[in-house]
């Protein structure tokens, strides 16, 4: 269950925006700022950049600033964040609660989104999902993310940015909120190709090699690819939101970009619904195929046991003790009694075979 929900007990009876972090890291772990200032002509990036130089830089507005906050537990920094760029401390509350269901937010003067990185990890044989929160605020001429660990996920965007790829840096900050989510989007394509192998892996033991199976994999694998599906689904609700707003820092013409992910997001939660239904479907086939194995070898058994019910009968009665039995005394009776029970045997296995049950 603490996947699906972390616990709450630190923020029981707490006033509404109050500042707890909600997640799996110590609440001393510092917050690492990295810094990336750019125009069509110019690119400057520092790493553990002091918040202060961070401001001064915003203040440009000839500039596009990016400022990357890695790792979420000091409340102090989050607070200072919120009083220099006017977040109310809702917002913020959200982007300290790591288990914060996907949106999208238009505040007075920017907009705020919420989307899950996914990843994969093998634990114990099994794949499992790993998921990470990234805030992101967008405003006229800077991005503040936000992301849960020190991974350096944003790595793809800011290569691009260090050699201006494509117009990357032509464009205005709406681009740059875009090409963010756009790579966390692509992360699911990922993830989805891993568990589609995983998958692969068990649809062949359970076609191949039956008994290497265990069926709880099975079960883990459903569960994994319900949890994807509750960090997925909201995103579309989000993306709908950004392409609605009509938000005058968002250019028309960029609008498309956000459609286009707004479309890998419905293939995407398309895709996870049929291996959903896929993995339903190999669990019964797993289910039926133990069944008719279990039938064929219940049925090999009722033959054997049927076959040696007459023979139990023939010599149950001349197993019996009583003085006067006139086969006692032949000659060739043990004879005739073990022909009866060869001719007896024999004719059954016989007449199942006639009838195909063998």
């Amino acid at each position: 269950m603490a996947r699906f929900l972390k616990t709450r007990t630190k923020v029981l009876g707490l006033h509404p925006g109050s500042l707890v972090y909600i997640g799996e890291k110590g609440d001393k772990e510092k917050i690492h700022i990295n810094l990336i200032n750019y125009t069509k002509d110019s690119f400057f990036e520092s790493h553990s950049a002091s918040f202060e130089k961070c401001i001064e830089h915003v203040k440009d507005s000839s500039q596009i600033t990016w400022i990357e906050f890695q790792g979420l537990s000091d409340k102090k920094v989050i607070e200072e964040i919120g009083n220099q760029f006017g977040i109310h401390r809702l917002w913020l509350e959200d982007v300290l609660n790591t288990d914060h269901r996907p949106k999208v937010e238009e505040l007075d003067n920017m907009l705020f989104s919420i989307i899950k990185y996914v990843s994969t990890e093998r634990k114990e044989g099994r794949m499992q999902i790993k998921v990470s929160q990234t805030s992101i605020f967008f405003g006229q001429n800077f991005v503040l993310s936000f992301h849960d660990t020190k991974d350096d996920i944003f790595e793809p965007v800011k290569e691009r940015l260090r050699k201006s790829i494509w117009r990357i840096r032509s464009l205005k900050a709406d681009y740059l909120f875009y090409a963010l989510i756009d790579l966390l989007i692509d992360q699911y394509y990922i993830t989805l190709e891993k568990m589609g192998d995983y998958f692969e892996e068990l649809e062949t033991c359970v076609t191949a090699n039956l008994n290497k199976l265990n069926p709880v994999d099975i079960l883990s694998l459903k569960g994994e690819f319900l949890y994807l599906r509750k960090t997925a689904f909201p995103v579309k609700e989000a993306l709908n939101k950004i392409i609605i707003s009509n938000h005058p820092w968002i250019e028309t013409k960029n609008l498309r970009y956000f459609k286009d992910i707004l479309d890998h997001t419905i293939q995407i939660i398309e895709v996870i619904d049929y291996y959903n239904e896929l993995t339903t479907s190999l669990m019964d086939f797993y289910q039926n195929t133990i069944n008719r194995k279990m039938n064929e070898i219940m049925k090999v058994l009722t033959i054997f046991a049927a076959i040696f019910i007459p023979l139990t009968f023939i010599v149950g009665i001349y197993g019996m003790n009583f003085k006067f039995m006139p086969e006692l005394n032949w000659k060739y009776g043990y004879l005739i009694v073990w022909v009866l029970i060869f001719l007896v045997s024999g004719g059954m296995v016989l007449l199942f075979k006639k009838r195909k049950w063998l």
